[in-house]
């Protein structure tokens, strides 16, 4: 086989390879945040007519609140970047807070950390002229560290953002919507995947000066293949650098307590039942 022609396979693929690696290792602080709607949790416990049923919130200190319904929801944030965030990375003047416009809250708490050497904690609740705003402090967020918050309120009719600025995150703090994990392929496997292309295009070669007796005209065969697999990384570049950012996965450590995605399991196939009888 060509020596000139295994160099230059080799050479594209190292440099793809690294450009790949660069492109990854690059350092990045991103907090991101996902807010999991409301739901009621006292309606099943509801007797239609037969009786009415009203939830007690006594928090401490505090006189009893009778309430019609009950509704919980859960922000949880975390560090998907690669940088470390630290406490003085927060701008003095646009704290990380969690703000929350129009509707009656009982109680905002602090459910799960991903770590306690984080230092994440909660401050005091601020009562402001249309929204009410509280602020989430840490020590530091390394990747993947994070927290769930639990909101507690009268109704769902109201909207919640976790914003701040972070120094040397620009694009600000972003919103996002979760998905299940997907199998990756990882370092290793592409590798594999280079190997295999490599020893490929050597039997091909090899096979065709067995059959015409010189490697003359090769290149008529392992032409089209180079350009195919020019043809896949490329796009496959593309696609990273400029493509549309889909769904993120949060640490497990933030997940919902069970009985929230029960609930939402159960009114997914209310709603799929009712779909199916006006069918």
């Amino acid at each position: 086989m060509d020596i000139n022609l295994v160099i230059g396979i080799v050479g594209l693929v190292l440099a793809i390879v690294g450009s790949y690696s660069a492109w990854k290792s690059k350092k990045v602080k991103k907090i991101v945040y996902e807010h999991m709607q409301p739901i009621i949790v006292n309606d099943f416990l509801k007797g239609q007519d037969l009786y009415s049923l009203k939830v007690v919130y006594e928090d401490e200190g505090s006189e009893p609140i009778y309430v019609e319904d009950a509704y919980a929801s859960y922000i949880r944030f975390s560090n998907l970047g690669n940088e470390p965030i630290t406490r003085d990375d927060i701008a003095k003047k646009d704290r990380f807070r969690l703000e929350l416009f129009g509707s009656d809250i009982l109680t905002i708490s602090l459910l799960e950390v991903t770590r306690d050497s984080c230092g994440i904690e909660l401050g005091k609740i601020e009562d402001n002229e249309d929204h009410i705003s509280i602020n989430i402090d840490f020590e530091f967020l390394d990747k993947s560290d994070g927290g769930l918050i639990q909101i507690l309120s009268k109704n769902d009719k109201y909207l919640a953002k976790v914003k701040g600025t972070i120094i040397g995150m620009p694009k600000g703090i972003q919103e996002t919507k979760s998905t299940p994990s997907v199998q990756k392929t990882s370092g290793l496997g592409c590798g594999i995947m280079i190997f295999i292309y490599i020893t490929s295009l050597y039997y091909i070669s090899e096979l065709y000066e067995f059959i015409t007796g010189s490697l003359g005209g090769v290149w008529i065969m392992i032409l089209p293949v180079i350009s195919m697999f020019i043809i896949l990384f490329g796009a496959m570049g593309v696609l990273l650098v400029f493509g549309k950012k889909g769904k993120v996965d949060f640490p497990k450590q933030l997940l919902a307590p069970d009985w929230y995605g029960m609930r939402k399991y159960m009114e997914f196939r209310f709603q799929q039942n009712n779909n199916e009888q006006r069918e």
